[in-house]
């Protein structure tokens, strides 16, 4: 994290870091991309190398996809659910 960031109390992750907490993929994360703007979501770790891995606002992320993380996770929750209970369905036969 540099100086002035530090200072501001502004926090940069890389994206492995992002993908890490939020427990996603990176289709995802890409699937988000037009809710996303550079600068304010994520920058380059170079901003002269436009080819430099990206660093991510973890507080603006949570904004952006905390909703959609939570829904995501809940049809995931209610698809093993629905497999477990007709899995035990059929032992019950």
């Amino acid at each position: 994290m540099s100086d002035v960031n530090q200072k501001a109390g502004i926090a940069w992750f890389t994206t492995a870091e992002l993908l890490d907490y939020f427990q996603i993929s990176r289709q995802m994360l890409w699937s988000n991309r037009n809710r996303l703007y550079r600068g304010i979501h994520f920058r380059r770790a170079n901003p002269f190398n436009p080819w430099s891995s990206l660093l991510w606002r973890l507080e603006l992320m949570e904004e952006v996809l905390g909703q959609r993380v939570a829904a995501f996770q809940r049809k995931v929750m209610d698809n093993v659910i629905h497999e477990s209970s007709s899995w035990s369905d059929g032992l019950n036969r």
